[in-house]
């Protein structure tokens, strides 16, 4: 936790400590005439309950919150090169909750770890619609898929979702191997209903993104 987080932290609990007490004794004076013994005592276990839900909320959220902002900002910083994807990681801030964050978080740490940035494969986007949605595909990403659900959450948002959109109950394979270039992988899905046929190829690299291959090109 950075030094800033922890002034932030600190400063908001003093402030906590200190406003809610204040507020409290504003409002008996004000309406002293009015409050007996027993109204007066209920207000002060309310305030004393507020005060601890308040500080339980800064500790739970508050504080992994600004860890998370962090992490981004080490991989917009020193991890990711490519502008779409510093995009994304931004746009992530806004997604905190969802799964797609966490998958993305998840794949981060694991590509931190790596002492080689190949490991970066391809954009996981259409270059020419949709960059602010970039996200990473890693290699393990695609090994871990070997359902509908699991392909259909890689490729969301992706030129190739469409390869396996609507295709309900569809078992799914999916193979890689290193390409021919440096910093390339070609993917394999097979899918026996898929309307095209029984595979569909497709190239990634961090140079060129995502593109399209015929099977003897592949292997």
């Amino acid at each position: 936790m950075t030094k800033n987080t922890l002034i932030w932290i600190g400063a908001i609990w003093i402030l906590s400590n200190l406003l809610l007490p204040l507020f409290l004794k504003s409002f008996e004076r004000l309406y002293q005439s009015k409050i007996d013994l027993t109204v007066h005592k209920l207000l002060k276990v309310i305030s004393w309950l507020f005060l601890t839900a308040f500080q339980l909320i800064l500790i739970v959220f508050f504080a992994p919150l600004m860890l998370i902002l962090k992490f981004l900002q080490i991989i917009n910083s020193n991890i990711i090169e490519n502008e779409s994807i510093r995009a994304s990681a931004i746009y992530e801030i806004f997604n905190i909750l969802s799964p797609k964050f966490w998958q993305y978080a998840h794949d981060q740490m694991h590509l931190m770890k790596k002492k080689d940035k190949e490991e970066i494969i391809c954009n996981k986007l259409d270059f020419n619609t949709r960059p602010i949605d970039a996200l990473l595909i890693s290699e393990e990403a695609i090994w871990r898929a070997k359902s509908y659900e699991e392909i259909e959450a890689i490729l969301d948002d992706v030129q190739y979702y469409e390869i396996v959109r609507d295709k309900v109950n569809c078992e799914i394979e999916v193979h890689t191997k290193k390409g021919k270039k440096q910093n390339e992988i070609i993917v394999m899905i097979e899918c026996s209903r898929l309307s095209f046929g029984k595979a569909k190829y497709f190239v990634c690299s961090k140079e060129s993104g995502v593109r399209d291959i015929e099977s003897d090109e592949a292997f």
